[in-house]
């Protein structure tokens, strides 16, 4: 469970016969009363409707072999994907960001290196980039994030501001390269 305006303030039940409903309700009540749109001032969470929803629990997702991919869309064209590993090690999570066709970038961001193994294409490639076309279409930037499980697609995230707009991307010449990517005179400002 989890609240629509918030990250982070999510409750895990793998058996609801032993879940603790107090505890449940009352971190579940201070995020609905957390307004995050102040915390790292990302404005798209200002006005999105304070509800609870419910997920399927997805063992695999706790797992350190899983993988998640993320795919940044700009103008309703996903231009790279982060493969994000090692989420529950001791080293940390790692990154490693691949061109459309699957070609290592060569990108570090923030303080997420990259594995020093390069990943295989996921099956459900193909899928993923037809459906980050599709959510990103009115988006000048959205990332779009997937996990393949047993061989289907899940997605995971959307959104506006990786590491909430303030992590770099290095080298400073792939941050400028990315940067190009982004064209807000298109915008149109109601």
């Amino acid at each position: 469970m989890k609240c629509t305006h918030d990250s982070g303030g999510i409750v895990i039940c793998k058996d609801k016969s032993s879940l603790d409903r107090e505890a449940a309700k009352a971190k579940l009540s201070a995020s609905l009363q957390r307004d995050y749109s102040r915390i790292s001032r990302e404005w798209p969470y200002k006005d999105v409707p304070r509800r609870i929803i419910a997920e399927e629990y997805l063992s695999e997702l706790g797992s350190n072999e899983i993988l998640d991919y993320k795919m940044y869309c700009f103008h309703g064209k996903p231009k790279l994907t982060v493969v994000c590993s090692n989420r529950f090690s001791k080293t940390g999570t790692r990154m490693n960001f691949y061109d459309i066709d699957w070609n290592p970038m060569g990108i570090h961001f923030g303080h997420y290196p990259p594995v020093s193994t390069e990943f295989t294409r996921p099956e459900t490639y193909e899928e993923m980039l037809r459906l980050a076309t599709e959510l990103s279409k009115d988006c000048p930037f959205l990332r779009v994030d997937f996990y393949e499980i047993k061989g289907r697609l899940y997605i995971g995230e959307l959104t506006f501001f990786p590491g909430a707009g303030l992590e770099k991307f290095r080298p400073m010449t792939k941050d400028y390269e990315l940067g190009e990517w982004l064209h807000l005179e298109t915008v149109h400002r109601g």
